[in-house]
């Protein structure tokens, strides 16, 4: 089952970097405050406590909403200040950890 889920979690980044306009050909192009915030909307909309727990269908109710929530969290405008926040934190910390 988390095969699918996963599978399916998969396809939605697909839909929405489509969406978005900005699919790239190597997923190895994210930065890391993408993934950085990529992971935070998908713990914020639910969907990584239920694939966690691995007892909720992909197909039930629950699950369907978590992904629209996750859709709609990476769509708004606070993903990409979610993004600029993790890249200036990643930033500030090279400069202080360089000599």
């Amino acid at each position: 089952m988390k095969l699918l889920a996963g599978a399916l979690l998969a396809l939605s980044f697909v839909a929405t970097a489509h969406a978005q306009g900005d699919v790239a050909s190597d997923q190895s192009t994210l930065s890391r405050a993408e993934v950085k915030a990529d992971l935070a909307v998908y713990r914020e909309s639910g969907l990584y406590w239920l694939q966690a727990a691995d007892t909720e269908s992909p197909w039930s109710p629950e699950y369907m909403t978590a992904v629209r929530r996750y859709q709609q969290l990476r769509a708004a405008p606070g993903f990409e200040a979610l993004k600029e926040k993790y890249a200036s934190r990643h930033s500030a910390g090279l400069t202080t950890t360089a000599h």
